[in-house]
């Protein structure tokens, strides 16, 4: 039984259970040479400025790669010519059926961001060697990086 919608997702009741029923996403894990890209931007859920990887949701109709392509595209203006699927995780399977899928993006070409309205997003490139001095706080950011290989 739905209990409340809004447009984007949805909490419904489900045996006793409230689970919020929202749109899957992709984060991107770009990288140029020695270094990843990021994008920084204002989170009013967390009232701060937030360092993540590029990501957004899956448009309906729209597959994770796609996803990715688009997204990588309209936050940091970067295309790719090679993408590693490196799997999903569930960021809060205790009440969200959102899986966020991570894909590796190399062999970059710049390009102009495309942004949605609304947004505003600064592209940074950080040094790989410098990625844990940034304190990244961003849950599917730290997930990406660990998919990617680039652990403490």
């Amino acid at each position: 039984m739905i209990e409340y919608y809004n447009g984007f997702f949805k909490i419904i009741k489900e045996d006793g259970h409230y689970i919020c029923d929202q749109p899957s996403a992709v984060a991107v894990l770009a990288r140029i040479d020695d270094d990843i890209l990021f994008v920084k931007q204002y989170r009013p859920a967390v009232k701060q400025i937030v360092l993540e990887l590029p990501a957004g949701k899956i448009n309906e109709g729209e597959g994770p790669r796609e996803a990715a392509i688009r997204e990588l595209r309209e936050e940091t203006g970067y295309t790719a010519k090679c993408w590693t699927d490196l799997g999903g995780h569930f960021p809060s399977p205790g009440i969200h059926n959102e899986v966020i899928f991570i894909y590796t993006a190399d062999d970059l070409v710049a390009g102009e961001q495309d942004l949605d309205e609304g947004e505003d997003v600064e592209v940074i490139r950080i040094p790989i060697e410098e990625l844990w001095s940034y304190g990244i706080c961003d849950g599917k950011t730290l997930i990406g990086l660990f998919y990617g290989g680039y652990g403490f």
